[in-house]
């Protein structure tokens, strides 16, 4: 299985400073993100690179930022496949004041969110951060990233490799063919 990963490059601002949350560049994202903002959806995730054929295996989001241990309600996160919402995903750990990497911190590699996949729509991916599942406290996000595993089909005949038989008999001895 491979794996592609990609930040996303548009949000929806809300009130948020959006260019925050593009890319693991050291930047810290001032803005608190709570319930109140409401709900954040995420695209554009233009360097997903997935092969044409592949078969989706999961999709993970991945985040790294603080949050308060002590708030209820961390948000659920949904993924759109250009037909439809997934339903709401738990979030996999608990966060702290101090900060850290999350991965996964949503989904994981064989999680598919309930939603039927092909290479074009895992490249063309949203995600929502869905804040009505959040009570209280607030989270400092940095970044958040999409990691898309797949698998690609085998190839039986390589393109360069291709061995050609017309009329005749193939015997194979100790490394040796010989061709009647």
């Amino acid at each position: 299985m491979a794996t592609t990963s990609s930040f996303a490059t548009a949000v929806s601002a809300n009130s948020i400073n959006a260019d925050e949350w593009f890319a693991d560049d050291g930047t810290k994202n001032n803005p608190i993100y709570d319930a109140a903002v409401g709900d954040l959806t995420l695209s554009s995730f233009s360097s997903l690179s997935i092969p044409a054929g592949a078969t989706i295996d999961g999709i993970e989001i991945n985040i790294e930022g603080a949050g308060n241990p002590g708030s209820a309600g961390i948000p659920e996160m949904k993924v759109y496949n250009g037909t439809s919402w997934s339903s709401g995903q738990a979030f996999s750990a608990h966060f702290a004041k101090v900060g850290g990497t999350y991965e996964p911190g949503w989904g994981n590699s064989s999680q598919l969110w309930g939603l039927s996949w092909n290479a074009t729509t895992a490249a063309a991916i949203q995600i929502q951060i869905d804040a009505s599942t959040m009570d209280s406290g607030g989270y400092f996000w940095d970044y958040l990233k999409v990691v898309i595993t797949y698998s690609t089909p085998i190839n039986p005949y390589p393109s360069d490799d291709n061995v050609i038989l017309k009329n005749g008999l193939t015997e194979l001895k100790n490394g040796l063919t010989i061709i009647k």
